[in-house]
């Protein structure tokens, strides 16, 4: 989901410190804190709607490295489970679909936050490998989008579009519990 400049909705203004935008819904006003124009956000079931766009940039920042991993049938298999738009697959160049995917270690697993589409294409393409970045959980409580409906009164209530935040804050601790738990397992001293 990402809002652009060629697209912006009725009423829409930004928020003065960049960090967000209010708009006008059938529903009345809604502002939503988190994202800006331009933004790419992801909605996850365990860490709520993240703004991608913001953890790239802190990857970026943080000159991280990604990992090297293979492309198996357990993640072929969930591959299939995504809604997936083929036209993107059929149409992305090698260079996109080259770029590392973002993940994010969960209770279950490892949780694929962005790169779907690109994983989908190296699965069409033949390819058995391919790079992801491994965030950690706590890196999604600083990319939350949250939203907000303006009251009949005049003031602002959150709206819930996900996981409450007693079930974000669980998600990462689990985050943290299954990486330290996979670190120990490959031997890496903490």
């Amino acid at each position: 989901m990402m809002i652009n400049g060629s697209s912006l909705p009725p009423g829409y203004v930004q928020h003065e410190d960049g960090n967000g935008y209010a708009y006008m819904s059938e529903s009345g006003r809604i502002a939503v804190r988190g994202s800006a124009v331009g933004d790419h956000l992801f909605q996850s079931s365990k860490f709520g709607t993240l703004n991608i766009s913001a953890v790239s940039r802190e990857l970026k920042r943080m000159k991280a490295k990604p990992l090297r991993a293979k492309l198996d049938a357990a993640l072929k298999d969930h591959i299939r489970l995504v809604e997936i738009d083929e036209s993107q697959v059929t149409q992305m160049t090698r260079k996109r679909r080259d770029e590392p995917v973002i993940s994010i270690m969960a209770s279950d697993g490892v949780n694929i936050i962005d790169g779907h589409h690109r994983l989908a294409r190296r699965f069409a393409d033949g390819l058995g490998f391919f790079n992801m970045y491994m965030v950690p959980g706590q890196l999604a409580l600083h990319a939350q989008v949250q939203t907000y409906m303006q009251t009949s009164q005049g003031g602002w209530v959150r709206v819930q579009t996900g996981p409450t935040d007693d079930e974000i804050q669980a998600a990462v601790s689990d985050s943290l519990r299954m990486m330290i738990a996979t670190m120990r397992a490959n031997g890496v001293a903490l």
